[in-house]
């Protein structure tokens, strides 16, 4: 989800951005004139490794035609992946986005395959090598120095923002009726909506979310987005803890929500809660603040440059804490509504991402010789 929204906004704000330079979008043959919002005209197809039989080894082989085709074909040009890359070519003028250092503290998500964690110390290297690393929060940037050798003085920081769906949004006009009934939902409702793997904390949600149902009246428990079937690390084993609570009557699981039901969904929530123990930027609090909804999130790793407010955070470590506060939402709510930055809106951000690029490529003509 996270990788995909960021390459997307990013596009859709330099198209509608009337100061930006001209620009061009790589694309997989395969997906040519199937990405919305994203003229033909723009588009350079290559060839993507598809047929490879790993996925890692297609990821090698994308990034290998990518650094080919814009060394060979846009010479000039600022190269930006947005996503970690790693490849034995490097364009003249590199900026990489790397989101987090998620595998440097869980390990599980490399697995036992030797490849992906070589690769990804390779596109730690290759980063380090870039003109800049952009990152989307204060607390990465200095994770990824930290962690994985990246030089402060090459990162900059691009919060994540919000699509224009998400801007000038009438709660009342939103339609969250329509939602509930597509979805099944009750009136009244809380909302987890994001991943499942472990570091996203869910397990002790809805350990938390029994023992305070059990003590005070609170709305029933809804989980969005897709659940893997596997119950081993680095997933978390949902099913097995709503068994254990003997909440199956108050937790609901609605599965993966199409990107345009988004809004009304968070609308439509009561309280959204995201308990995760480590976050890059943590969009989904963002996406639900952005429609006016109270929010309770974890008090560690970047989410407290999303969520200002202190008191609407708790340490997602202790059943108790997140027990207090959710007992607190149960009577009112509305106390854990947050307001949004500046920095967290496509106008601002696109502006700040051309002035770095601007920069970038002024520094980059004044070392060339004459």
């Amino acid at each position: 989800m996270g990788l995909g929204v960021y390459t997307r906004r990013l596009i859709r704000g330099l198209l509608r951005n009337p100061s930006s330079p001209p620009f061009r979008v790589l694309v997989p043959a395969s997906l040519r004139g199937k990405v919305p919002g994203i003229p033909d005209s723009i588009q350079v197809p290559f060839y993507d490794g598809r047929t490879l039989p790993h996925p890692l080894l297609r990821q090698l082989a994308l990034s290998y035609r990518l650094a080919a085709i814009a060394s060979n074909q846009f010479p000039d040009a600022i190269f930006h992946s947005p996503a970690p890359f790693w490849s034995t070519r490097r364009p003249a003028r590199t900026i990489v986005t790397l989101h987090d250092c998620i595998y440097r503290h869980f390990h599980h998500y490399e697995g036992r395959f030797w490849l992906r964690k070589w690769l990804n110390r390779a596109a730690e290297r290759y980063a380090a090598g870039a003109s800049v690393v952009l990152t989307v929060s204060q607390f990465s940037a200095s994770d990824l120095t930290r962690t994985a050798g990246i030089p402060a003085s090459k990162i900059r920081v691009l919060y994540n923002w919000l699509g224009p769906e998400y801007e000038n949004v009438d709660r009342i006009e939103v339609g969250s009726a329509g939602i509930r009934s597509k979805l099944d939902l009750p009136e009244r409702f809380w909302l987890y909506l994001g991943g499942y793997d472990y570091r996203k904390n869910v397990e002790r949600l809805i350990e938390a979310y029994a023992i305070a149902s059990g003590q005070t009246r609170c709305p029933p428990l809804v989980l969005a987005g897709k659940i893997p079937s596997a119950s081993r690390a680095p997933h978390s084993d949902v099913a097995g803890k709503i068994r254990e609570t003997g909440l199956a009557s108050q937790v609901r699981i609605v599965g993966p929500i199409d990107e345009n039901d988004l809004p009304s969904l968070y609308a439509a929530a009561e309280l959204f809660v995201y308990p995760s123990l480590y976050e890059g930027f943590g969009l989904p609090a963002l996406e639900a603040m952005a429609m006016d909804t109270p929010v309770l999130v974890s008090n560690c790793s970047s989410l407290p440059e999303v969520v200002s407010r202190s008191d609407c955070r708790f340490d997602p470590h202790s059943v108790p804490a997140i027990v207090q506060k959710l007992r607190a939402a149960a009577t009112d709510a509305v106390q854990f509504r947050c307001a949004l930055r500046p920095e967290f809106f496509e106008s601002y951000a696109i502006d700040r991402y051309l002035k770095m690029i601007g920069e970038e490529g002024r520094r980059q003509n004044l070392s060339k010789p004459e």
